[in-house]
């Protein structure tokens, strides 16, 4: 929309542009099938409108500076681990190994008690 319209930042759920041209105020939106419409609203509109998107912008500096950065999630949790948790394709695969260097151990444990006990006799 052509004219003079403050640039800020908005909020993604703000689905209006405002405007001023030539000392009449405008608002343009996109309705729920996308069609864009533009339509000359008086000062006091104008300016709730404004007031709107300020208050919207005070929440969002808010959001990135005090709330998003207290927030604690699995992921952000995992990047900054000093110590990485395993994938489970990696437990399972120790697990796999220990079992079977514990069978090869008695295996061999057994061999050499039958071979000790021949000694013996």
């Amino acid at each position: 929309m052509e004219g003079n319209r403050p640039k800020r930042r908005k909020d993604k759920y703000n689905p209006y542009t405002t405007c001023e041209k030539d000392g009449q105020y405008y608002v343009s939106f996109k309705d729920g099938q996308g069609v864009l419409h533009k339509l000359e609203i008086s000062k006091a509109l104008y300016d709730t409108f404004d007031s709107f998107e300020l208050s919207d912008l005070v929440y969002l500096n808010v959001v990135d500076r005090h709330i998003e950065q207290s927030e604690v999630w699995e992921a952000t949790l995992n990047v900054r681990a000093v110590m990485k948790p395993e994938g489970i394709e990696e437990v399972v695969l120790k697990k796999i190994q220990a079992e079977t260097l514990h069978m090869a151990m008695k295996k061999t444990a057994g061999n050499a008690a039958s071979q000790d006990a021949d000694v013996l006799f």
